[in-house]
C-alpha cells in the first residue's frame, strides 16, 4: 500500500510530480535507482544498451529459439 499525505490525498510520487510541473522541470526521476539509471545512461549510454539487450534476450529466449529453428 502507498502512504498517502492525508492532508492533500496525493503519494508522495505524484506531490513529487506536481511540483516539479510547477518548477517547469522536463523530467523527475523518484528514486535513488531511479537516478543511478539516468547517470549511468548519461555517462555510459552503451552500458544501459548492453544490459538492456541481454535482458530482453533472456526474457524472450523462448521466442528466439523457436524464430531460429523455423527460420523465420
Amino acid at each position: 500500500m502507498l502512504p498517502l499525505d492525508h492532508l492533500r490525498g496525493m503519494t508522495p510520487g505524484a506531490d513529487a510530480t506536481l511540483a516539479a510541473l510547477a518548477a517547469g522541470k522536463n523530467e523527475v526521476t523518484l528514486t535513488t535507482r531511479g537516478k543511478l539509471l539516468v547517470l549511468v545512461s548519461r555517462i555510459a549510454p552503451w552500458l544501459i544498451d548492453h544490459f538492456a539487450k541481454k535482458k530482453i534476450r533472456k526474457l524472450f529466449q523462448d521466442e528466439i529459439t523457436a524464430r531460429k529453428q523455423t527460420g523465420a
